[in-house]
């Protein structure tokens, strides 16, 4: 009697050995397949500005300017830490880091020309203020030097830093340049506090920039000479 022994071909024996090799390797890997269970997705927060009391009597729209004056405003520039959608803290003056689990809905450098906008409109500091250099009398230029969540003790403070460089556009010639900062404490040590304490940074910078635009650019309408010429690289 002859008895018949069924082999399993080569073809099926690879792939069980794959097989086995991908389970093992799902078991050393504790199961990395598999979606990581109760991960917080990310929180995107909108840079805002505190509504004030007299938010109403801010908006002067029908007033006429002091000047006619119309004022470019160049694309704000930062180092790459500062320029991100990340939330940027420190720990210490070595040590920098992000939120893990938050972030910008914009660039601190894009909300905060977006913001200088609006405030510009409301208090009529120029005729008018645009991204688009078109026939501007006035160019501002403006550098974050400081954007972060300073947790060094905690909760720790936001500080925020500009640097503002205004040229008179028809000369080419520098007006004036003007660091401004502002450090407001946080409330609650998480992103939710800092946002807000940067929130009221950033609206302090902003009306301090607007003082000292609206004393320069008086002295511009009045033909005021210049301090020095533009020396940008």
């Amino acid at each position: 009697m002859t008895i018949s022994v069924s082999r399993p071909s080569h073809r099926s024996a690879r792939a069980a050995r794959l097989a086995g090799l991908l389970a093992l390797v799902a078991v050393l890997a504790g199961c990395t397949f598999l979606p990581p269970r109760d991960t917080p997705g990310t929180t995107h927060y909108l840079l805002e500005l505190p509504k004030s009391p007299d938010a109403e009597l801010d908006v002067t729209t029908s007033a006429q300017p002091p000047n006619d004056l119309h004022l470019y405003i160049e694309p704000m520039v930062a180092n790459s830490f500062i320029d991100s959608r990340k939330i940027l803290f420190r720990r210490d003056a070595l040590t920098s880091g992000f939120y893990q689990f938050a972030g910008w809905v914009e660039p601190p450098t894009r909300r905060f020309v977006t913001l200088l906008l609006e405030k510009l409109e409301r208090r009529r500091v120029v005729r008018s203020a645009s991204r688009r250099p078109l026939t501007a009398d006035l160019t501002l230029a403006t550098e974050i030097l400081a954007f972060h969540h300073d947790a060094t003790t905690e909760p720790g403070a936001v500080v925020v830093e500009v640097r503002a460089e205004l040229v008179d556009g028809r000369r080419s010639v520098l007006i004036d340049a003007k660091t401004f900062s502002s450090r407001v404490a946080v409330e609650s040590f998480d992103a939710a506090g800092s946002v807000a304490a940067f929130g009221i940074a950033v609206d302090t910078v902003i009306d301090d920039m607007l003082a000292w635009l609206r004393h320069r650019s008086d002295g511009a309408s009045g033909q005021e000479e210049p301090r020095e010429a533009v020396g940008r690289g």
